[in-house]
């Protein structure tokens, strides 16, 4: 199993940024890759639709509102990558400030492993960047 993983340290309380992170359909309203997101509440997922237009369907595993954590996994994509399983976490730093990190276990067609692990963490970055833009107003 591959591993993925980056962490942000953002000069704002941990609820700020949880009240953002934690919406599962709102991804659209503040990370550049996504265009579109639809939640179908019967299959608990959300179909996406990146901003190149490709699809991906999302199943929320698992949401922790205390712990301001949330599992979720890949069921269908175009990349080439299976047994997705991501996680988005905010942990309280100090008074005002946090640490956000957004992590992933997946499988990788033979030989995109590392080429995956960098598309991953692009994405989980370029995300990080959105969101410290949004918090700052």
């Amino acid at each position: 199993m591959a591993k993925a993983y980056s962490k942000m340290d953002l000069d704002a309380p941990a609820g700020k940024a949880w009240d953002i992170l934690k919406g599962f359909n709102n991804m659209p309203s503040w990370h550049p890759a996504f265009s579109e997101s639809n939640f179908d509440s019967g299959s608990n997922s959300r179909v996406m639709v990146l901003a190149d237009g490709s699809p991906l369907i999302e199943a929320l595993e698992a949401f922790d509102n205390d712990a301001m954590m949330l599992r979720y996994s890949i069921t269908e994509t175009q990349l080439p990558i299976t047994s997705y399983l991501g996680t988005v976490r905010v942990t309280e730093t100090a008074d005002d400030s946090c640490a956000v990190e957004w992590f992933s276990d997946f499988e990788a067609e033979a030989g995109k492993t590392g080429e995956m692990k960098e598309a991953l963490e692009g994405v989980y970055e370029a995300g990080f960047a959105a969101l410290r833009e949004r918090i700052a107003g």
